[in-house]
């Protein structure tokens, strides 16, 4: 996919008969010929989860201030079909966690938003008001998903250069289906695989053998 590459409908069940499929293990990402944030809109669906503002915010709060932290916070969407918290992580602000075992080759949640037009990516991103914070995917060269409304907090899934889920993909949804079976606790994770020509941009997966950035070599 594209570090846009997330979307979904609202409610959409698993995968019909018949409909038709294909399979990624990563996240694509639209180009972006003008501002640095344009380029990351496009496809890096979750490079900014929250601002840089509010995390300095946090880190200067009391103990006692900070336990007024919404998260760990339940993910309640149901487009999950298991028990996922979302918390700060170590991997990159905030992620996706198992509340529960999760068998391998399942489906584990759906990436739930708003349907747009590719090409009207940008202007909703100038949109006056809208949050700062990319959380996009992109389905197919015509559409992609905005994940600021309607988001099941599958926006919130980390990169890893050694991921415990993938994508599939249909006409008008995405799924994060298990790679393996995942631990109660763990984090969830994808694999964005940005290409090569685009900004690269730091992984901190920390992954033992971690590509060093999120681009494809």
């Amino acid at each position: 996919m594209d570090f846009g590459d997330r979307f979904a409908y609202s409610t959409a069940p698993p995968v019909s008969n018949g409909a038709k499929e294909t399979q990624s293990d990563g996240k694509e990402t639209q180009e972006s010929k003008e501002t640095a944030e344009d380029q990351a809109a496009q496809g890096l669906a979750e490079v900014s989860h929250v601002g840089a503002g509010a995390a300095r915010l946090r880190s200067r709060l009391s103990p006692s201030m900070s336990r007024l932290s919404p998260y760990p916070r339940p993910i309640t969407s149901p487009l999950a079909r298991f028990r996922l918290h979302i918390r700060h992580s170590p991997i990159h602000r905030l992620g996706v966690f198992a509340d529960a075992r999760i068998p391998a080759r399942k489906y584990v949640i759906e990436y739930g938003g708003r349907l747009i037009r590719a090409r009207n990516v940008y202007r909703e991103l100038r949109k006056p008001g809208r949050p700062k914070r990319i959380l996009m995917a992109r389905l197919n060269r015509n559409w992609t998903i905005d994940a600021i409304s309607g988001g099941s907090g599958a926006e919130y899934v980390n990169h890893s250069c050694h991921p415990n889920l993938y994508m599939r993909k249909t006409a008008r949804h995405i799924y994060l289906i298990s790679r393996r079976r995942i631990r109660r606790g763990e984090e969830l994770t994808l694999d964005y695989k940005l290409r090569p020509r685009w900004p690269r941009l730091k992984c901190r997966c920390g992954e033992a053998k971690c590509r060093g950035f999120m681009n494809l070599p």
